[in-house]
């Protein structure tokens, strides 16, 4: 029984990780601006423009992507629900049974939840 919940916990908390670096800091444009290929890829320099155009330097990269690239991906990914899904799907997958999705799922958004509540 300890053991269980050791595992929804340990998988739930991924997602939050993935959560926590996407949706509260910047992460990927502080770590791909210094890769050439990784910037051009993820428009790193576009979004730099963006915000030296707008004067909104305070805007996180995710949130550049959603508000300026209107596709199903950048839709998929910003969306923290969406993301979610998909991230504990591949973790119950992972863990060997895939009607774990249910568990980790609702116990990821539920300290998501809790995160968001306490940091702001």
């Amino acid at each position: 029984m300890v053991n269980e919940f050791i595992e929804i916990l340990r998988y739930s908390s991924v997602t939050v990780f993935i959560y926590i670096i996407l949706f509260h800091t910047n992460v990927i444009y502080e770590y791909f601006k210094y890769s050439k290929l990784l910037s051009k890829l993820f428009k790193i320099t576009d979004y730099i423009q963006y915000q030296e155009l707008t004067g909104d330097k305070d805007i996180l990269y995710i949130s550049y992507l959603a508000t300026i690239y209107n596709n199903f991906f950048i839709k998929l990914i910003t969306c923290p629900l969406c993301l979610g899904f998909w991230i504990n799907l591949i973790l119950s997958i992972i863990s060997g049974n895939i009607f774990n999705i249910f568990i980790y799922y609702v116990t990821s958004v539920i300290i998501y939840a809790t995160y968001k509540k306490l940091w702001n």
